[in-house]
């Protein structure tokens, strides 16, 4: 799977598109210290936090950092979105 990272002088924004295939990856804890957009397509099913959704339709969802974000099913395709957070000198 690839893994597209987007750079300019001021922002960094990596984008993974997902696949029934890609459990282990998505719900690796790399991920956890990321701010986090999941554009989940319809049947997604995931957990964010105490939650658990199944999108019946293409849903978006905005992750903090270590907030907790698992993919259970999968279905079609969606993408991951992630930007570090801004560190403090």
């Amino acid at each position: 799977m690839q893994t597209t990272l987007y750079q300019s002088k001021y922002q960094r924004l990596g984008c993974i598109p997902f696949y029934s295939d890609s459990l282990e990856l998505l719900n690796n804890p790399e991920y956890d210290q990321y701010i986090k957009i999941v554009y989940a397509p319809k049947g997604v099913r995931l957990r964010v936090d105490f939650n658990e959704y199944y999108c019946q339709v293409p849903t978006l969802f905005f992750v903090s950092p270590n907030q907790y974000l698992h993919f259970m099913e999968l279905a079609g395709h969606g993408y991951l979105i992630y930007k570090p957070e801004r560190k403090t000198h």
